[in-house]
């Protein structure tokens, strides 16, 4: 069987972000911006939940009635997306169908600044300030939050380990 080749998507948040979004900043880079912080409080944990959805399904939290804010600024160096990000403490979910959906084969290394970040129904897996928290794409996951900030690598698998060679080829 033959390894099919995949992509590997980017975040786009043109559509949502209050701050506007230029597609190539002022270094050269392909760049986002998403803030919910001018939106109507209503529309925030909305706007977010559908810029997001790309990668993971999220729920909040804390009550309802509680503000909701999120704010990502990210750019794509070299295939790898690095970004920073501060939310409100929500629940992070990615099942099999969307791991399947979205074909996005690489991992997400976070550097967390404030916060904490831990697998729901276990203490085990827990990042704080100054942790790593590595994420495999290609795996299930089911996260908790508080409000946080941290400093992600979106790295493409292939540029980790290179793809295994095909059957019968020798070197």
């Amino acid at each position: 069987m033959q390894r099919k080749e995949r992509s590997f998507p980017t975040m786009s948040f043109d559509a949502t972000s209050s701050l506007g979004s230029s597609p190539i900043d002022h270094f050269g880079l392909p760049r986002s911006r998403f803030d919910t912080t001018a939106m109507r409080q209503q529309d925030a944990h909305l706007m977010w939940r559908e810029s997001i959805g790309v990668l993971f399904d999220t729920r909040l939290r804390g009550p309802s009635d509680e503000p909701f804010f999120a704010s990502v600024d990210a750019a794509l160096i070299g295939g790898v997306g690095v970004a920073r990000t501060r939310s409100s403490g929500q629940d992070f979910d990615r099942s099999r169908y969307k791991i399947a959906r979205d074909g996005m084969d690489g991992y997400l290394v976070q550097f967390y600044l404030s916060g904490q970040s831990g697998t729901r129904g276990s203490s085990d897996s827990i990042a704080r300030p100054g942790d790593l928290y590595v994420i495999d794409m290609a795996q299930p996951l089911a996260t908790s939050t508080i409000d946080h900030e941290h400093l992600s690598l979106v790295i493409p698998r292939q540029m980790l380990a290179p793809p295994p060679e095909a059957p019968g080829r020798q070197s």
